[in-house]
């Protein structure tokens, strides 16, 4: 409701002319306040698009979830990724791999991105780092989680690993 009656002023902000609004414009209203999940948010990383998951993780912290919400499904992610990695290292092809692993049709290209990319020491490295994180959700750490999330996912999302440095204290 909220995006028709944004449409709606927009289209009269001119007014006593009505203003057409044409498609570009239209969606381009509508994508700048679209909702994330931490799903959408870990395919992106997956995916290797590091500025959509940074704007991604922005919008969740925004919307108020809770950052272990976030870090659960990273967690997850990175432990379904690890025998996955181990069978290409066995010299498996990635596309059966994704079959025997069962994962959903709409997420075989981010699977696929990510097992191109990543190896297994970078999986362990990403885990050490949510255990930090995780430390740091709970009060045991000064960092800031929301920060040290941002820097998980520019690792995970394949960001040079000069650039992403923990800040974990």
């Amino acid at each position: 409701m909220q995006e028709i009656e944004k449409l709606k002023l927009l289209a009269s902000a001119t007014g006593k002319n009505t203003v057409r609004l044409d498609a570009k414009t239209v969606m381009q209203v509508v994508a700048d306040s679209s909702r994330y999940s931490a799903y959408q948010l870990i395919d992106a990383g997956l995916l290797g698009e590091v500025s959509r998951t940074q704007k991604m993780l922005a919008r969740l912290k925004n919307e108020g979830i809770f950052p272990l919400i976030i870090l659960n499904a990273i967690c997850r992610e990175l432990r379904t990724l690890l025998p996955m990695l181990e069978k290409k290292r066995e010299g498996q092809g990635v596309n059966a791999i994704i079959q025997s692993a069962r994962v959903w049709y709409n997420r075989k290209q981010a699977v696929a991105a990510a097992l191109a990319r990543l190896d297994t020491q970078s999986i362990w490295e990403l885990l050490d780092h949510s255990r930090l994180i995780d430390q740091s959700i709970k009060g045991l750490s000064k960092a800031n989680p929301w920060i040290e999330l941002s820097l998980l996912l520019l690792h995970l999302s394949g960001a040079k690993p000069s650039a992403v440095k923990h800040r974990v204290a």
